[in-house]
């Protein structure tokens, strides 16, 4: 099993990116998803994803296209039947291979903290 330290450790980190709430007898909750907070999150998404594709998409590599490409293909084989949870995955996979191209360590961090909380 695992120990205590990195379960705990990472619910800390949760916690510090606002996609837990953490109670004063230990316990963690994701936190209540309000018409306002998930306004709030989609604009802050939209600007922040929006610049780093723009940022990114010119910069990719024709390795990094060919690998989105396969992204792409692999979706379209896991289709309507297949797992939610890897399509879910695949389109992290591909829109993060943008991102990165961005070239902007800051932005990448901003998104990361934004999927955490709101997730794809």
């Amino acid at each position: 099993g695992t120990s205590n330290m990195p379960v705990r450790e990472a619910l800390r980190r949760l916690a510090a990116e606002n996609a837990l709430e953490i109670s004063q007898n230990g316990s963690a909750c994701v936190p209540v998803v309000t018409r306002a907070r998930l306004d709030d999150l989609c604009r802050a998404r939209l600007a922040v994803e929006g610049l780093a594709a723009e940022l990114g998409a010119p910069r990719l590599t024709a390795a990094e296209i060919a690998s989105l490409q396969r992204v792409t293909d692999d979706q379209q084989a896991i289709g309507r039947d297949g797992s939610i949870y890897e399509l879910i995955a695949k389109n992290q996979q591909f829109h993060f291979t943008i991102y990165r191209a961005s070239g902007s360590d800051v932005l990448f961090q901003l998104i990361e903290t934004l999927w955490l909380r709101f997730g794809p």
